[in-house]
């Protein structure tokens, strides 16, 4: 009896351990089965990649895809995923890893960067070097002497490097007006922000005051600072009962008489513009309804701006107006000989960079641009920060 009880007790401990070595063999052949099916996947993702350059787009945006079909001369600077990156020739180089940078702005002899880091209630300015070193915040809007959200954006060097202009609403401490839009303010580019037991006041961080928005639009934006006598910005303004969307226009500061001039109608939704190295043609984007954001460019004539009736300088755009291309278009940039125009524009939901050659046709007195050439594609840049092209 024992004997065959214990036989019964070997064969179900038999079975048991045939049961379980077939589960643990079941087990590592889906495995095995399930690496197969993964690496064939990888395989055909990498070889239609090879293939075909437009599922490259799709394909990797954790780094900028260049095209290698244009060799860039010197340094284009700009953002994406709020890391600073830069390409020269056939090459693209993170510059940093913080993920913490908008709104860039280049000194004009390449050596420092101002920026802008956001958080969820406010923005501080900051500058480094232009290898990412020596980070230093100019601005501190997390200050416990301040209970209203307070911004600071669009940062800019003066020529010679010595003040940056800036968006900042700032100028609500002062009024007491809590709809202030963003207003140009210049600092020194020097500037260490201060303690934050510091009382506020019109000089908190030594600004100067230089422009303030049309009130109920959200302010000013795309300051530039081209020329050590003038600033130009974009200015939006209700021009119609149609409160929806305030109309823009693209503005000159003129700081000898600390006035501002239109350089654009109203009505063109005009902005983002970008003074050609010569001081002699004016790239800027056009609204054209909900969709585009066209590239133009104009002549550009300061006195004209100057001395002239809004109705007779506006003649000039009527007369110089150049399309560059049509679409949706982000920060137009020269390049530092002015032959060529570099922007950003959207293709297959990735804003990408792109460049056309300037050349100018002396018969007929204006510019002539090349096809488009896409620098990159796929790579999904951030298209609400500046570039810069440098030597």
């Amino acid at each position: 009896m024992e004997t065959r009880t214990m036989d019964y007790k070997n064969y179900r401990q038999n079975t048991t351990d045939k049961k379980h070595k077939f589960k643990i063999k079941y087990i590592i052949l889906i495995l095995v089965l399930a690496i197969f099916v993964y690496l064939v996947i990888r395989y055909f993702s990498l070889l239609s990649a090879i293939l075909n350059p437009k599922a490259l787009q799709s394909y990797n945006t954790k780094t900028v895809n260049l095209t290698n079909s244009y060799n860039l001369k010197g340094n284009l600077y700009f953002v994406k995923n709020n890391n600073l990156w830069d390409i020269t020739g056939k090459k693209a180089i993170q510059i940093t890893h913080t993920n913490d940078i908008s709104d860039i702005a280049i000194s004009k002899n390449g050596k420092k960067v101002a920026y802008v880091h956001f958080h969820t209630n406010f923005s501080n300015l900051y500058q480094m070097n232009i290898n990412g070193t020596n980070v230093t915040r100019i601005v501190n809007w997390r200050d416990p002497n301040i209970n209203n959200e307070l911004w600071s954006a669009t940062p800019t060097y003066s020529p010679n490097g010595q003040y940056i202009a800036y968006l900042t609403n700032l100028e609500k401490i002062f009024t007491g007006v809590h709809v202030a839009g963003m207003g140009i303010f210049q600092i020194s580019a020097n500037q260490t922000y201060l303690s934050s037991d510091q009382a506020l006041g019109p000089n908190y961080y030594g600004e100067t005051d230089l422009v303030n928005p049309n009130p109920y639009t959200g302010g000013d934006a795309g300051v530039t600072w081209p020329n050590p006598n003038f600033i130009l910005y974009t200015s939006y303004i209700y021009w119609t009962a149609n409160l929806a969307q305030p109309d823009s226009q693209i503005m000159l500061y003129d700081f000898a008489t600390g006035q501002s001039y239109p350089v654009t109608p109203l009505k063109s939704e005009a902005m983002q513009p970008r003074l050609s190295p010569n001081g002699k043609y004016l790239a800027f984007l056009e609204r054209k309804g909900n969709n585009n954001a066209n590239l133009y460019t104009m002549k550009f004539n300061l006195q004209n701006i100057l001395t002239h009736t809004e109705t007779s300088s506006f003649n000039t755009y009527k007369k110089t107006l150049q399309t560059v291309y049509v679409g949706i278009e982000s920060h137009p940039t020269w390049s530092p000989s002015g032959n060529n125009l570099a922007f950003m524009t959207l293709t297959n939901n990735s804003f990408d960079i792109a460049v056309v050659r300037v050349t100018i046709n002396n018969k007929k007195n204006n510019l002539n641009f090349s096809d488009l050439q896409h620098v990159t594609r796929g790579s999904t840049l951030d298209s609400t920060s500046k570039m810069y092209w440098m030597n």
